[in-house]
This record gives structure tokens, sequence and C-alpha cells, in this order.
């Protein structure tokens, strides 16, 4: 319910729980589902993203989660482990070198501590 709450309210709302504008969050539920991230039976995939952004963009811990989305703390715990595991596949498929860079400079090629 908070989750949709926030997508239907103010624009600002979203950014400010969040850290990001309603529909780039909408965009990165979706770029997660294509990376496998599904709904579980007791949390939706935007829930579980939402509860990962807001302990990231707010440096808040489990507790204050538990009691927003009012699961328990297993399964805030569990949710971020998952949601975590996505992005990071996620980030593999979107942070890359450029094409053209495929040389490794001489400063490190020659450089035993690279």
């Amino acid at each position: 319910m908070f989750i949709m709450e926030i997508l239907k309210g103010n624009d600002r709302r979203c950014h400010e729980q969040f850290r990001m504008e309603k529909h780039v969050f909408i965009k990165l539920c979706d770029r997660l589902r294509s990376h496998g991230l599904t709904s579980t039976k007791g949390v939706r995939l935007e829930e579980g993203v939402g509860m990962f952004l807001m302990t990231l963009g707010h440096g808040i811990g489990n507790r204050i989660i538990q009691e927003q989305f009012q699961h328990s703390g297993e399964t805030v715990s569990r949710q971020f482990g998952i949601v975590l595991k996505k992005m990071i596949m996620l980030a593999f498929d979107e942070i890359r070198p450029l094409e053209e860079y495929n040389e490794v400079p001489d400063y490190i090629r020659s450089n035993d501590k690279y």
C-alpha cells in the first residue's frame, strides 16, 4: 500500500522517498524484472525495490524499514539481499567500457600493482 500511495501521489514524494522520479523507479523495476527479479508470496517486486532504495538512499536501518513496510526483520533483510544481487547483475550489463576501449594503457600493463 505504501508503494502504491507514493506512485499515485505527488511526484516530489517519490523523489524524497526513493531518490528518483516515478518514471525512473518504474523503469528500474522493469529492468530488474527482466533480470529475473520477481514478486514473492509476501512482497511485491516494487515493494522490495522500494525497501532497498530507502535503505540506501536514507541510510536507515532494518527496524525503520520494518515499521514503514510492516514486514519482519528477516523479510526486510532477505529482500535487500535479493534486490542487491539483481542490481549487481544489472550493473554488469549496464556499466562497461566503451566498445573502442579494448587496449590496456602501458602504465597499467607495466605496473605489477595492477
